[in-house]
């Protein structure tokens, strides 16, 4: 059974090649935090970096929120950081864009404003993880290196590489107990249990 698990899982996983993309292009990306502190995700000192792609307009994000926090629970004690990681785009963040913002540039005024809506979706849906919007020219679609939200990518960092990305949401159970029972999920813990031994036993 576990093999099985494993061979069905690795489909949510990317080859080596696309690996190496992905690390490249996570290198050179600027972010924000809501407080508005710039950094690039290279700087990052704990030893694993959990991004979850995320917006406040899409469901299936959302109904994922439940599963995410017992995720950002378990980094924490393991020492690992994490962020849910957003598109610097006002239209994929808000039902309604106000017309100062409609075919826009993002700018100082565009970031002010997708900050107040994070601020206020992290208020209204009591997310404790601290959200990071991905800066220019970072976007989300068919044919970039994210292709839709949730996703979920897995890194080791010193020097920053990509271990795991899954697709779509890990699980959209709500109930603590069925969460807890979710294969998927439970793989996804097992992943970050073996990345801490294995970051212990090297060390």
């Amino acid at each position: 059974m576990k093999k099985f698990l494993l061979v069905f899982f690795s489909l949510f996983l990317i080859s080596c090649q696309k690996k190496y993309e992905y690390d490249l292009f996570f290198q050179t990306i600027p972010v924000r935090t809501l407080e508005n502190q710039r950094f690039f995700l290279t700087q990052i000192r704990e030893p694993v970096l959990i991004l979850n792609f995320y917006s406040p307009t899409c469901g299936p994000c959302i109904e994922e929120l439940p599963a995410i926090k017992l995720i950002y629970e378990q980094a924490r004690e393991f020492g690992f950081s994490m962020y849910l990681a957003v598109e610097p785009s006002i239209e994929r963040n808000v039902p309604f864009v106000p017309p100062e913002f409609e075919n826009r540039p993002f700018d100082e005024e565009s970031f002010l404003f997708l900050q107040k809506v994070l601020k206020e979706d992290q208020k209204k849906r009591n997310i404790p993880i601290p959200m990071i919007i991905m800066e220019p020219p970072f976007r989300i679609d068919v044919d970039q290196i994210i292709t839709g939200t949730p996703e979920t990518l897995i890194f080791t960092t010193n020097p920053l590489r990509l271990r795991y990305n899954f697709v779509g949401p890990i699980t959209t159970e709500k109930e603590h107990q069925r969460i807890q029972q979710n294969s998927r999920f439970r793989f996804f813990l097992e992943l970050l249990q073996n990345l801490n031994t294995n970051l212990k036993t090297s060390s």
